[in-house]
């Protein structure tokens, strides 16, 4: 069983400070699989009533996953179960980088033990319930473009 992380190195940016990078320079096979853990995960959305901070009118945001944790080790399959609104879809935007511009997500998000930013975009991918099925595409096609 072999699964795929991005390479992860370091480089100097246009400032001179040291940068870590990952995905860019290719794959790295992992052997014995991926474990993905996340650990006191908190996302906040803007919510609809505006405060005034100094004259700035500050849109306040509400809490809709509060400390959330889990894992998922390798080979294991997951079904992610709860009522309308719970935060299943949230979860898995999350979890994937996916979330949407304005939410706010803070906590560890970890492959491996090591945290991974926007790279976790181009490692992962899940359906929704509800998507969009196109009949020409192959599994793997719908998780990478869906």
């Amino acid at each position: 069983y072999t699964s795929f992380l991005p390479s992860i190195y370091t480089y100097r940016g246009k400032n001179g400070k040291t940068k870590t990078s990952s995905f860019e320079r290719g794959w790295t096979p992992v052997e014995g699989g991926v474990t993905l853990t996340w650990k006191d995960v908190n996302v906040y959305v803007q919510g609809e009533k505006k405060w005034s901070l100094g004259g700035a009118v500050v849109p306040p945001f509400k809490r809709v996953l509060n400390n959330v944790f889990g894992a998922i080790q390798p080979g294991s399959l997951v079904a992610m179960m709860g009522a309308s609104g719970a935060g299943k879809s949230t979860l898995m935007s999350v979890l994937a980088h996916r979330a949407p511009k304005g939410v706010m997500v803070d906590g560890e998000i970890r492959v491996n033990g090591r945290q991974v930013g926007p790279s976790m975009r181009d490692l992962s991918g899940f359906v929704y319930q509800d998507d969009l099925f196109v009949g020409s595409l192959t599994c793997r096609e719908h998780l990478e473009f869906m």
